[in-house]
């Protein structure tokens, strides 16, 4: 621009007019301004285009930049994800290699899909082959009910191949949506649906279902998984399906692995069983021979040796000398007759045959024909004769002559065995109705080691071939059986040089409440005392006023009343129900337990059996098992509080079911029948005792519902979950030790009741022993009262060192007595209970059990709004 300027004062030199340059470069500098303020905002709008473009652009990348670091970032998650679900699948496939225990393995499974996959429920069906149905065998995330109605339905494996369409499969596995309409109304009876709420078009859907098939290497179906309700809604993907498939993948593998494990060890069990029974064959075998040959050698070796004297002698021997003779090869030929007829009686007992023909008989007088047959034997040895019976006549149902066998059998025995000047004495006793006879006498005893063998076949005390007493050894073999087979029960007390005592036992007419037995054709299983202690066992435990136990009859189409408490008598001893029909029939024939609430609105139960339930309520009844075989049916009814039986009440009686049946098993087994009869019968007296202190107060028990949750938010499986509700009932079994004052007060302890009180977690799993079919169980049993901090007892463990069901017990013990009281603490709340269980975390109690105690009162445990269609 200085150029024109320069231009114009040049121009002004020659004589141009100085306005009119001074006009032009104004117009100059004007047209110049505009030129530039012109420039100056398209510059402007140049760079404010270039800087939008800019800003634009750096958006875009900010964006991308977002949108990258999102994906890296759920990439990443995504990955990390994958690589938790890979890892779990690694610790499954470790766990399977490891563990051979199946529902530890398949609770792993569900456990592990809920937490990796977000499915908050989860349930597992295995398929039981030789019934073809797919039963409930592992859950996550469910409700004790929900697990007790999906437990009862089982699958029929028919049934489920009808589900699994090809219309519906995606991988391997079936996802059927609720668009396609496939479910019933009869459907939503057998399937678990509880409210899942609003859902949006494209979410999971409460009648949306996805299968999972789980199946071998060789494509054999042997279980399934149906998962339901995912923690985000969404459907599921094929890569999800994917990961569910390697879970189950992981699940058959370990169902192949423990039943092949189950097979061998059964078979490993069956030979070694039977190569024990062959031992024992060949013993009893060589036993019977040698023991028979001698016997039968003994008196025709004294015949033969008469006879030849005789014939050899001819007419040389006198007439009272050949009487005499004559009277000895009588004498030996009736010996020989007695002990074929006593090889003859036992095997009939043994195999079933002999027909009892019972009658009501008076035991006195069948005492004193006894003592006249007898008392010439005693006379003979100067043997005092004695008898001792209560006022009022004493009566028992039994077949004469069996009866007088028995006692004639005990009463030679103790003629024989008691040097001469001696005592015995017979005596009866009735007392809660049970008949006791006694049969005791002053000789020389039984060493108390030789006691649980004297019932056996051919065993006599003195173990010689001379048998100084005489006798083939059979007496008490064959007096063992005939009392058993009258429902009856025979022990011996005695001490080596002390005397020895028969005691018979006999059920007797019920006083009230009294439980009442009655015999029922079975050659084995439990007397009349232990089938009456364990009805009162029973009783006690749900405080029950209805119970009984039917077993089946020979016939096996039958079930008749073996012990009961709280019905007629009359009824009792009269009822016989046919298997299928009404309540008890059913049970009997499916083998399956049944809950029925209210007994008057229920079809099942009719006339058949409304002589032994009458006036009752509801019921629970549940199948007793012998070596596989139901061989009767538990019933209970009539709470005292007037409560409905519940699935908790089910439960617990499934659990004393499978236990009085393995009691019957270890009766049944072998000779030495005598000491596990009566530990099984201390079992049941200290259980009973166990309940009734409970139920008064002195000592607190523990809730069923809270020990199940409890059991579930620890990790437990369901079968796990219901033992520890099991031991919660019976863990102070051994607490019978000690006095009703001591557990009634608070003062400090003297030096024995501190020993007792210390000693009862083992003895009260020594008392359950006799019975119990778990040994996990006892192990909880026995350290319940151990510390983290090891100043426990019996054997001061800490830390992990303790069993996780028994740390479980001592919170529910400790927080079960402080939320009800004793008699000498008022009960406190929930809230008080947690601070005070908090406030000794880690010292008295598992730190990790207190919280999952507090998390189930939170009602974190169970999502009950969270859920789907689950078959």
């Amino acid at each position: 621009m200085a150029l024109p300027i320069f231009v114009v004062f040049r121009g002004a030199a020659e004589g141009v007019p100085l306005a009119l340059l001074a006009a032009c470069g104004f117009l100059a500098v004007a047209a110049a301004r505009a030129v530039m303020l012109r420039w100056r905002r398209n510059r402007t709008r140049e760079l404010e285009e270039r800087c939008a473009h800019l800003v634009q652009a750096n958006d875009r990348l900010e964006e991308a930049k977002e949108r990258a670091f999102e994906l890296f970032h759920n990439q990443m998650a995504a990955s990390k994800k994958r690589t938790s679900q890979i890892q779990k699948v690694f610790e499954l496939s470790n766990l399977i290699n490891s563990e051979l225990d199946l529902e530890h393995v398949l609770q792993t499974v569900v456990n592990a899909v809920r937490e990796c996959l977000g499915y908050r429920i989860v349930l597992l069906r295995a398929l039981d082959e030789e019934r073809d149905v797919f039963q409930a065998r592992a859950f996550a995330g469910l409700p004790y009910d929900a697990i007790s109605m999906l437990e009862r339905y089982e699958v029929l494996r028919e049934e489920f191949e009808s589900w699994i369409q090809e219309r519906f499969r995606i991988s391997n596995s079936y996802f059927i949506s609720h668009e396609w309409n496939f479910w019933s109304k009869e459907d939503d009876e057998l399937a678990y649906v509880p409210n899942l709420g609003e859902r949006r078009e494209g979410e999971w859907h409460q009648d949306d279902v996805l299968f999972v098939p789980m199946r071998t290497r060789e494509g054999k179906l042997i279980a399934y998984m149906s998962v339901d309700d995912p923690g985000d809604r969404r459907l599921p993907t094929l890569e999800m399906i994917e990961t569910l498939e390697l879970f189950a993948n992981e699940g058959a593998t370990a169902i192949q692995n423990a039943t092949l494990y189950r097979h061998l060890e059964e078979n490993m069990h069956q030979i070694k069983a039977t190569a024990e029974r062959m031992r024992e064959l060949n013993e009893l075998k060589s036993n019977f021979v040698s023991t028979v040959s001698h016997e039968l050698r003994t008196p025709l070796t004294s015949i033969r040796a008469y006879v030849e004297t005789l014939l050899d002698a001819g007419e040389t021997i006198d007439g009272p000398t050949r009487q005499e003779f004559l009277g000895i090869i009588n004498e030996e030929s009736a010996r020989l007759a007695r002990l074929i007829d006593a090889v003859l009686d036992l095997s009939k007992l043994e195999a079933g045959k002999l027909t009892v023909r019972r009658e009501p008989l008076s035991l006195s007088r069948l005492i004193e024909e006894v003592m006249d047959v007898i008392r010439p034997m005693a006379e003979k040895k100067r043997l005092v004769l004695e008898s001792s019976f209560p006022s009022g006549e004493v009566q028992i149902e039994a077949d004469h002559d069996l009866m007088k066998q028995v006692f004639l059998n005990l009463t030679g025995n103790a003629i024989k065995f008691t040097p001469e000047g001696g005592r015995i004495t017979l005596s009866a006793d009735k007392k809660s109705g049970i008949v006791e006879i006694a049969i005791e006498d002053t000789g020389i005893g039984i060493p108390e080691d030789k006691l649980d063998r004297i019932f056996d076949r051919f065993y006599q005390v003195d173990g010689s071939n001379v048998r100084r007493f005489g006798g083939s050894g059979l007496g008490l073999s064959i007096t063992k059986s005939i009392v058993e087979w009258h429902g009856g029960e025979i022990r011996a007390e005695s001490k080596d040089g002390g005397g020895t005592r028969f005691v018979i036992a006999f059920g007797g007419s019920p006083d009230g409440g009294t439980p009442i037995a009655f015999p029922v054709n079975r050659s084995s299983g439990f007397s009349d005392a232990l089938s009456r202690a364990m009805v009162s066992m029973v009783a006690s435990m749900f405080d029950a006023r209805l119970v009984s136990f039917l077993a089946l009859e020979d016939d096996g189409l039958t079930l008749a009343v073996r012990a009961s408490i709280g019905i007629e008598e009359k009824a009792a001893r009269e009822a016989r129900i046919p298997v299928g029909e009404a309540g008890y029939g059913w049970v009997a024939q499916h083998g399956k337990e049944l809950l029925i609430e209210d007994l008057d609105s229920d079809g099942r139960f009719q006339k058949a059996s409304a002589a032994i339930c009458c006036g009752a309520k509801s019921l629970v009844s549940v199948p007793v098992r012998w070596a596989g075989e139901v061989i009767g049916v538990l019933n209970v009814s009539n709470k005292a509080d007037g409560a409905p039986m519940n699935e908790h009440d089910l439960r617990l009686l499934m659990a004393l079911s499978e236990r009085i049946g393995n009691a019957w098993d270890l009766v049944s087994k072998g000779s030495p029948t005598q000491g596990r009869s009566r530990l099984i019968r201390e079992c049941f007296t200290a259980l009973d005792l166990n309940a009734r202190r409970t139920r008064r107060g002195l000592h607190a028990g523990t809730r069923a519902d809270l020990a199940f949750a409890l059991g579930q938010q620890l990790g437990f499986g369901p079968a796990s979950s219901r033992q520890l509700v099991y031991a919660a009932a019976v863990h102070e079994v051994g607490m019978g030790f000690m006095s009703e004052d001591v557990l009634g007060e608070n003062r400090p302890l003297v030096p024995d009741e501190w020993m007792l009180l210390t000693n009862h977690p083992e003895a009260g799993a020594r008392i359950l022993r006799s019975i119990e079919v778990s040994p996990e169980l006892l192990s909880w049993v026995e350290t319940h009262h151990e510390r983290p901090d090891g100043e426990g007892y019996p054997h001061g463990l800490r830390g992990d060192q303790i069993p996780l069901g028994a740390r479980a017990l001592s919170v529910l013990d400790a927080f079960d007595s402080m939320t009800r009281g004793r008699p000498y603490r008022e009960a406190v709340s929930n809230e008080q209970a947690l601070r005070e269980l908090t406030a000794h975390a880690g010292t008295q109690f598992d730190a990790a059990v207190i919280e999952a105690l507090e998390q189930v009162l939170a009602g974190t445990l169970v999502e009950t709004q969270a859920g789907g269609r689950l078959l």
